[in-house]
């Protein structure tokens, strides 16, 4: 077996696990599931917030997923071309309130990715569950990111400075609690 091919099954199961552990989770907390480029979106619409959480597979295949957050007005946003986007419109990557989920505190030095590396074989699934697991144990630190802003050790923040649209900068170290 080729190495795309070990990568896409591994991915494969991991998907699977994520659809079968994690997606009935967050139906429950009120969130909605949304296909979106391949990767998997929630949504959960408060009386003044949309919460988008989006969980991203690694583009080489590789068994690996990372989750972004992002939080919009209720009413919408205005685009960078005057244009007011609300609703199914929004897109994680369009808010100037977004973070991502670590699945660990040493952020800096640590790639964001949740993995069910070192790689397995699909008889080695405890991985896969374990990155799905390791998730459902930081969802309340990514949920209340979600409504409050609060940052901790296991988010990192993206703002667009406001002088310089459309450039992304990250919180600094010493803004974490």
């Amino acid at each position: 077996m080729g190495t795309q091919t070990r990568f896409l099954s591994q991915r494969k199961l991991l998907r699977q696990a994520i659809e079968r552990e994690i997606t009935p989770l967050l139906l429950q907390r009120g969130y909605k599931v949304r296909r979106a480029h391949g990767d998997i979106e929630f949504r959960k619409e408060t009386h003044d917030q949309l919460h988008i959480l989006n969980i991203q597979f690694d583009k080489w295949n590789r068994p690996l997923f990372r989750v972004n957050l992002a939080r919009f007005p209720s009413s919408g946003i205005i685009d960078e071309f005057g244009n007011l986007k609300a609703g199914d419109g929004l897109e994680y990557f369009s808010s100037d309130q977004r973070a991502q989920l670590y699945p660990h505190s040493l952020w800096i030095v640590m790639p964001p990715w949740f993995s069910a590396r070192p790689y397995f074989t699909k008889q080695d699934v405890k991985k896969v569950h374990g990155a799905a697991a390791r998730f459902i144990e930081l969802l309340p630190v990514a949920e209340e990111w979600l409504r409050t802003g609060k940052v901790t050790k296991y988010i990192n923040v993206f703002r667009l400075r406001r002088a310089d649209p459309g450039t992304l900068s990250q919180v600094a170290p010493s803004d974490r609690s």
